[in-house]
């Protein structure tokens, strides 16, 4: 079934390869300066609460020697200007690569909406006549909207952060293997929650889409034959099927709205459960000394900083991918259809005749 999603989504996608290369070799540029400024939080609390392990350590010693510094101290200050400098440039790094992947979503949508457009201008006419105009303007206009915003950008989103909670993830397994193991089974939740509402959530994306499709033929079908809807006096009859349909749309876009809102809940709560569980854990078994249980726990709350909004984004991007799944359906459908077409009527007419 993902295999067979994923043919559509190719299908439909017309950009290039090279673009979402890029995008990728990006994340995991931002990622790997993100998880070397965390990394050095801990060592830099060590050494800031322990001046004198600089000599210890052969590569600070090398420096301290090279600047020909007259305290330690004075390299405990630039290694924090060096984190704050490496947390910078991560954070000019990250902001190019949601602009390179906003960039890539929506030429995407003007590419698709002008392909859309071309192949239903160049569709033989027997075509229009099984077909309402109110799907037609909401494929071309609604549709390739929701692909672009819901589909396509979620997806390069999730893709993105994949990238960086892994990179997180092995920075905290060296970091401490039990935190770890706690994250993961947060992360393990949340998940078999969020499989919990995938039916639902692909329900109530159709019934947008449906919803959305009722709404513009309801519009269409009165103001397009105002005249006539004046003298018969129906009025009231296409209002109570706006609102009727409207009513529908609002239910399924409300629980899919209200239902992205728990995910996030679970996570957050859940890594507070896990930083009390682990100090608990290690005050209790004594597996640990303060001065390292604070390097350890300054890791995981700096961590914790992206990993949630990652997290978050993760999930929020795979329920909108599932909510917008139909949208996908009915693009596909509709270029499959009228690109087929296309192509046995050129046939037909490129045909040698006969006489």
């Amino acid at each position: 079934m993902k295999m067979k999603r994923l043919a559509k989504f190719l299908y439909i996608y017309t950009g290039t390869k090279q673009s979402l290369f890029l995008l990728f070799l990006m994340a995991i540029l931002t990622s790997i300066l993100e998880s070397f400024g965390i990394g050095l939080i801990g060592p830099f609390l060590n050494l800031s609460s322990n001046p004198d392990q600089i000599r210890e350590i052969p590569f600070l010693n090398w420096i301290y020697i090279q600047f020909d510094l007259q305290s330690n101290n004075q390299l405990v200050l630039i290694l924090g200007l060096s984190i704050v400098f490496i947390f910078a440039i991560k954070s000019v790094a990250y902001v190019l690569t949601n602009a390179y992947l906003f960039r890539i979503g929506f030429t995407q949508k003007k590419k698709l909406v002008s392909r859309m457009m071309s192949a239903y201008l160049r569709t033989p006419y027997t075509f229009f006549l099984e077909r309402n105009s109110a799907s037609i303007t909401q494929n071309i206009i609604i549709e390739t909207s929701t692909f672009t915003t819901e589909y396509l950008i979620p997806l390069l989103t999730a893709s993105v952060n994949t990238i960086i909670i892994l990179f997180i993830l092995s920075l905290l397994a060296k970091t401490s293997l039990l935190l770890l193991v706690m994250i993961l089974s947060i992360l393990l939740l949340t998940i078999v929650v969020f499989e919990g509402f995938g039916k639902r959530i692909r329900k109530w994306g159709r019934i947008r889409t449906e919803s959305d499709k009722a709404m513009i033929k309801v519009i269409n079908h009165s103001m397009g034959g105002l005249k006539e809807t004046r003298v018969i006096g129906c009025e009231s009859y296409f209002e109570k099927q706006l609102d009727y349909h409207g009513e529908k749309w609002k239910k399924a876009v409300t629980l899919f709205r209200t239902s992205k809102i728990i995910f996030p809940v679970i996570i957050q709560n859940g890594l507070i459960i896990v930083v009390v569980g682990f100090v608990c854990t290690l005050s209790i078994t004594a597996m640990q000394e303060s001065q390292d249980l604070s390097a350890v726990l300054a890791v995981f709350v700096t961590a914790s900083l992206r990993l949630i909004p990652s997290a978050n984004q993760f999930i929020n991007a795979a329920s909108s991918i599932r909510n917008s799944s139909y949208s996908v359906d009915a693009i596909y459908a509709d270029l499959k259809t009228l690109e087929g077409l296309i192509q046995t009527n050129t046939a037909k007419n490129n045909r040698p005749s006969f006489h």
